[in-house]
């Protein structure tokens, strides 16, 4: 990595609205890593850096990290190999949905994320739940077909909505210090560290989230455990619910005749 100059900070602010603004997100996070640095916030460059490099955990993800996908079946029926069924999601109890069971997680690094982006396909990648997904599918169809895997696709449209929420975030961050900062502030003064501090509060708010997307690349995701006591209670129940499903599903057969 490039170092990067010692500049005022109206200056670095400048910068990280250019490289933002151009599409450059690495630069712009290196930019952002020096200001963290002036700043003394811990929280700011560990949010730069995990950008940079990739989230070591689910856990530490930002919700803008999330993308909804449509889900493809892979297993077997009667004298026949299934791959790539598409799956309705409505099928599924609305509460699952809500809670995230068809969300995947996305931790790469954002270089990867934006390399992704620019091939303009349609993705398909393996979810960690995949099989107990399929468990549940199963016994919520009742029908002939067997699904043993069940895969997440959506469009690379999704992993650009994450490069964008990192821009979003980069001039939110600049325009914030413009606000609440004197024009002759320094990259030295206390009142930088402090609304910087409040600023990087908001990282992981409700105001991150990403418009719901459809796919995936590669298997990376882990599994959501938040959702998995709601989806032991269904299939252990699946013998009341198989008595609504069964009509559903066989009054759509000729669009999902498995």
């Amino acid at each position: 990595m490039a170092s990067v100059p010692d500049v005022e900070l109206s200056e670095l602010l400048d910068q990280i609205d250019e490289a933002a603004l151009d599409g450059d997100v690495t630069r712009a996070l290196l930019l952002c890593q020096k200001l963290a640095g002036h700043a003394g916030s811990g929280e700011l460059r560990s949010w730069a850096n995990n950008e940079l490099t990739g989230y070591p955990s689910v856990d530490d993800l930002p919700t803008y990290r999330y993308v909804r996908g449509a889900m493809l079946g892979y297993g077997v029926a009667p004298m026949q190999r299934l791959s790539r069924v598409p799956i309705p999601s409505d099928m599924l109890p609305s509460d699952l949905v809500d809670e995230g069971i068809l969300e995947m997680p996305l931790g790469s690094s954002i270089s990867e994320i934006q390399t992704t982006a620019q091939q303009h396909s349609d993705l398909t990648l393996m979810p960690g739940h995949s099989g107990r997904l399929a468990q549940l599918v199963n016994a919520l169809n009742q029908g002939t077909a067997k699904f043993e895997q069940i895969h997440f696709t959506c469009s690379s449209g999704a992993y650009e909505g994450i490069v964008t929420a990192v821009r979003a975030k980069l001039m939110s961050l600049t325009a914030s210090l413009r606000e609440s900062l004197p024009k002759g502030a320094a990259l030295d003064d206390r009142r930088l560290q402090r609304e910087v501090e409040r600023w990087t509060i908001n990282i992981n708010g409700d105001n991150n989230a990403v418009a719901m997307a459809t796919d995936t690349a590669r298997a990376t995701a882990q599994p959501t455990q938040w959702w998995q006591p709601l989806w032991v209670k269904i299939v252990g129940g699946c013998g009341l619910v198989a008595l609504v499903v069964i009509e559903e599903v066989w009054r759509r057969a000729t669009i999902w005749p498995f």
